[in-house]
């Protein structure tokens, strides 16, 4: 991607010939020639929805949009373009969410395609980073990332143990215990009710 004077070309297609000529007889091949494509430029990938800094809770469509002249479209793995999402403000670990091959483009009134569906009730209340990772056929990456937090008040792992249980005074199952969490700091109480 550099001339002779090491100064970093433009992307455009650019045509190479080859000649060969025997040192011994002097006689000459037919020159061949072909094209080459030189791309710098990293592909576009921005997520739509959620905006940054936005405040997120139950469940979130993520929109975002991703293209490049030279897109490569990994038909075995889908790795050209990846969701994660990482908790923090600067994420150590990122967990992919989602990936495809294919680009993203709008649909026919300029809307950017619902890519992935996050439930945030299931996550606890912290920061967050939602990265889109699109890479081009050429290698050029680009990482889109939206920072946001997440609030909900809801109820999830929960358990019973023991299940069933027999509270007859024989020291075996004689309790059960409920747990759960809760993704807020809240007061909560477990009711009972008959089977009527």
């Amino acid at each position: 991607g550099k001339d002779e004077s090491g100064n970093t070309l433009s992307d455009a297609t650019y045509t190479y010939t080859i000649d060969a000529v025997d040192t011994i007889t002097g006689s000459s091949a037919q020159q061949v020639s072909g094209t080459i494509d030189l791309d710098n430029t990293p592909p576009e990938a921005s997520i739509t929805t959620p905006l940054a800094g936005a405040s997120l809770s139950g469940h979130v469509p993520v929109k975002a949009l991703a293209n490049d002249l030279h897109w490569w479209r990994d038909i075995m793995f889908y790795r050209n373009c990846e969701l994660y999402i990482g908790k923090g403000t600067s994420p150590t670990y990122w967990e992919r969410v989602w990936m495809a091959g294919d680009p993203l483009m709008p649909d026919a009134e300029g809307n950017a395609p619902v890519i992935y569906e996050w439930d945030t009730t299931v996550t606890p209340n912290d920061d967050y980073v939602i990265r889109l990772h699109v890479i081009d056929l050429a290698g050029n990456v680009t990482d889109a990332d939206i920072p946001v937090k997440t609030y909900n008040v809801a109820i999830y792992n929960v358990q019973d143990r023991e299940d069933p249980f027999s509270p007859n005074n024989d020291n075996s199952k004689d309790t059960s215990t409920i747990t759960a969490s809760v993704t807020a700091s809240s007061d909560w109480v477990i009711n009972i009710k008959d089977p009527s």
